[in-house]
């Protein structure tokens, strides 16, 4: 099986961002300039919810930089944050490869993939009904 390492507590500090646990002012987490890094706030317990709200919230930091191309209307930004964590933990050929795995009619492969890729079960429903790869509610 392949090892999917997209864990935000593993790649984020490497990135310069440093994951701070306590309780955000607003929402799930959010993030702030700290001198010359980076800080995301986020609850102490890190479900794999949360692991989709903080590489978002690493795109809004990445978004938020001078260099970036362009500045995003917030309401797009959100949308493509979003987008951005779905493809960091769950890349499409990844995805399709380990469904492909998954052809038993028995097997819920939602919460089969959502486990391997440290996802939650609602976050891989729906990726795998972008990439077409949904068969039916009762054993997606």
């Amino acid at each position: 099986m392949v090892e999917f390492p997209r864990d935000p507590r593993h790649y984020l500090p490497l990135l310069g961002v440093a994951i701070v646990k306590g309780v955000p002012a607003s929402g799930r987490a959010n993030w702030m300039r700290a001198g010359n890094t980076y800080e995301i706030k986020a609850p102490a317990h890190l479900d794999s919810n949360l692991s989709v709200t903080l590489w978002h919230e690493f795109f809004e930091i990445l978004s938020a930089h001078p260099k970036f191309p362009h500045l995003l209307p917030p309401e797009i930004e959100e949308t493509v944050a979003t987008q951005f964590a779905i493809h960091v933990l769950m890349p499409e050929s990844d995805v399709r490869l380990q469904a492909a795995e998954l052809h038993h009619p028995q097997v819920n492969k939602s919460f089969v993939l959502a486990s391997r890729f440290g996802v939650s079960k609602s976050a891989m429903l729906i990726r795998l009904k972008e990439l077409g790869l949904s068969a039916s509610r009762r054993h997606a």
